[in-house]
């Protein structure tokens, strides 16, 4: 009878460790979901992000450039005689 009280209580206590591993196991793979979808849209964020920077710096260029361009005495010269000439300016 003691043998079999023994064997009972080993039996629970491996089911319980089983419920446990189990609950674990779930837990590890609910996780590893969200760190999959997580990952996914900061990906997308950051190409969204990338392309807009890429731009923003191809407009800034663009910008400096042409400020370039109006303080070169001989372009500025000729960017205001241009502008002289354009009939939306002259009014």
């Amino acid at each position: 009878m003691l043998k079999i009280i023994k064997m009972n209580k080993i039996n629970k206590i491996t089911s319980d460790n089983d419920f446990i591993v189990l609950i674990l196991v779930i837990i590890i793979i609910s996780n590893t979901i969200a760190l999959l979808i997580n990952n996914t849209r900061l990906k997308t964020e950051l190409k969204a992000y990338k392309a807009y920077y890429n731009a923003s710096e191809a407009l800034f260029e663009e910008i400096e450039d042409y400020n370039e361009n109006l303080f070169d005495s001989d372009k500025a010269i000729d960017y205001y005689e241009a502008r002289k000439r354009l009939p939306i300016s002259n009014k």
